[in-house]
Formats: C-alpha cells, sequence, structure tokens
C-alpha cells in the first residue's frame, strides 16, 4: 500500500511540473509572438538601411566586386557601375583605396536597394 501512495504522489508532482512547464512555455512564446508582429518581416537589410556612412575606397572595390550578385546600380564620384557586371571587366583607377568615401544607400518602398552612391 506505501508503494502505491509514492507512486500516486509521484505521479501527481509529475503532472503538475508538466503543468507549471506548458504554462511557462505559452507565455514566452506569446512574448515573442508579440515582439514579432511588429517587426517588418519584408525588409531585407543587405547594406545599412539608412543615413550616410563614410567607407574606404577598398570597401568600394570590394562592393564592385559584387555586383555580379546586386540588382542595384554602384555610382561613385558620378562613374556608374552596372549591376552584372564582372569586376574584370572595369577600371577601378580612378578609386583611391585609402580615401575616405561618404556612403548613401536608396531604398524602394518595400525596402529593397536602389541605389548605392559614393562620394568623396
Amino acid at each position: 500500500m506505501l508503494e502505491l501512495s509514492v507512486a500516486v504522489i509521484i505521479f501527481l508532482v509529475a503532472m503538475d511540473l508538466f503543468f507549471a512547464s506548458t504554462g511557462i512555455t505559452k507565455k514566452g512564446l506569446q512574448q515573442v509572438y508579440e515582439v514579432n508582429a511588429s517587426s517588418d518581416r519584408d525588409l531585407k537589410t543587405t547594406v545599412e538601411i539608412e543615413g550616410q556612412y563614410q567607407v574606404t575606397g577598398a570597401d568600394i572595390v570590394a562592393m564592385i566586386g559584387l555586383l555580379e550578385h546586386l540588382d542595384a546600380p554602384i555610382f561613385v564620384d558620378g562613374i556608374r557601375y552596372s549591376p552584372g557586371i564582372h569586376v574584370d571587366d572595369v577600371d577601378l583607377s580612378h578609386i583611391e583605396v585609402k580615401m575616405q568615401y561618404t556612403e548613401k544607400v536608396e531604398r524602394s518602398a518595400y525596402g529593397a536597394v536602389r541605389l548605392i552612391i559614393y562620394e568623396s
């Protein structure tokens, strides 16, 4: 009889722990849902979102190297580099590698990058 009462007590404790952990999990998931509900799931951050940033010429050369994979043109001091171009087909001699440039990113209404401008 003693073994049966111990087994019942262990069963009740296990059930209590199960229901407590289920409630905690539900509260945690609800909090995550509330936080994520306010975020924009369509916004893809490929470059900084807004504002102007200082970059070096080496960063610009690296970004031009990625033009094969980008859908936005890059302007460096008024010279346009079109999307899909290979870095070996471009003259990069006018970009000073150690010089500081200001980067401006223009985005569409949906958050996609439309244009990247670098000015010295």
